[in-house]
């Protein structure tokens, strides 16, 4: 390839350099290929250049508030969710729930008071805590729980049906009746036994030895095939109570209360709409 002696520019065969006129040397391609890589390149600084440079603190923390609360998060759950649906941040000190006063609002729930729920924050950073307080609603507000201990009268949701659990006037030592709040249907439970709870569960093979009952509900699509169990557990001592345990459930158990402290993700139910509690 025919190249200028002095300036190192291309040229025409046989023909002069344009630019100085000098003499015209012939290099092959791998000299021009040794001689380009010899020349000193110029390198273009970009942002991203720039910003992989930076070094990475692994131990860094992600920033918090320093003088004030966090602020914890309300979803009001997509019907079949238990994370998607409407975000309200609770910036204030008292937010309420209900059907037609209040900060949240749904209405088009019937089991829904008209004032149903609140959620309180008590005390002043950094030892505040945040409480859920039914606001004496007429069909009660309910947490979702892995496990809760039977107290004579409590109610539950199980599936789609309600259910209030009955005791003597001798807990733990008697029978017990669980019964389903709309329609009147009960199951009778005898001490000593552990009962499963679902649409259709299955027991041990040994079932004598290990005192196993089923309580069968297949007319609710809503429980799981082997959703609860319920069995007696030692209480200071010699006593005997009742706990119901979730079964890894799809619908979950679910507990009324009164209030509840909300230390952590926390789901509760307000009539038909399902609630998560829950910090950023």
């Amino acid at each position: 390839m025919p190249t200028c002696q002095s300036c190192q520019i291309w040229v025409a065969e046989k023909q002069p350099c344009s630019r100085c006129g000098g003499r015209v040397i012939e290099m092959t391609l791998d000299e021009l290929g040794q001689e380009q890589s010899t020349k000193p390149k110029v390198l273009q600084t970009t942002s991203q250049s720039r910003s992989d440079s930076v070094a990475v603190d692994d131990e860094v923390v992600p920033w918090r508030p320093q003088l004030r609360c966090a602020t914890p998060l309300l979803i009001v759950l997509d019907d079949g969710s238990r994370t998607q649906g409407e975000v309200v941040r609770l910036r204030s000190k008292v937010t309420e729930i209900g059907r037609v006063k209040g900060n949240i609002v749904i209405p088009q729930d019937p089991d829904i008071s008209s004032l149903h729920v609140a959620i309180e924050r008590t005390g002043e950073y950094p030892s505040h805590r945040f409480r859920l307080r039914d606001l004496e609603s007429t069909n009660g507000t309910f947490v979702r729980q892995e496990s809760v201990p039977l107290l004579h009268d409590r109610e539950l949701i199980l599936g789609s049906r309600r259910y209030r659990w009955l005791e003597t006037n001798s807990p733990g030592r008697s029978g017990a009746t669980l019964l389903r709040v709309d329609d009147g249907w009960k199951f009778e439970l005898q001490p000593g036994r552990v009962y499963h709870v679902g649409r259709r569960v299955m027991t041990s093979n040994n079932t004598q030895s290990r005192n196993e009952s089923r309580i069968e509900i297949q007319d609710d699509p809503f429980l799981s095939l082997h959703h609860a169990t319920i069995e007696q557990r030692d209480k200071e001592g010699h006593r005997l109570a009742w706990d119901i345990s979730d079964h890894a459930s799809v619908n979950g158990l679910w507990c009324r209360v009164q209030e509840a402290w909300l230390d952590g993700p926390t789901e509760f139910v307000c009539g038909e709409q399902r609630f998560l509690f829950r910090y950023p």
